[in-house]
């Protein structure tokens, strides 16, 4: 049996629990986030509080393709501006009047 417990912040749910005894849970206890990382289960949103903010494994792996997606469109981005950048230092010029020597 689950006794209350006044507050506490996160939940991670690491381990294959069934959706009842989490639903129990969370009427006892005032969670602000839970995340959720079983792949086979997932809690109904609609029956969470409001306030309560929840991750499930489905949403990260959403979140972590987007997150890759911008990664990939910056990269390249990037590396256009970065071969424009090794191009124009190496066709730039330069002006030497005192020959090799002013390099050391």
């Amino acid at each position: 049996k689950i006794q209350s417990i006044s507050k506490l912040t996160s939940l991670v749910i690491a381990a294959p629990l069934k959706n009842q005894f989490l639903t129990q849970l969370i009427k006892v206890v005032i969670f602000s986030n839970i995340i959720d990382w079983r792949t086979e289960a997932q809690l109904d949103e609609s029956n969470l509080p409001t306030n309560l903010k929840y991750h499930s494994f489905k949403h990260l792996a959403e979140f972590m393709q987007n997150e890759k997606i911008k990664k990939l469109k910056h990269l390249k981005s990037l590396s256009i501006i970065i071969k424009e950048k090794v191009s124009h230092w190496a066709d730039r010029e330069l002006n030497r009047p005192k020959g090799w020597e002013d390099l050391c």
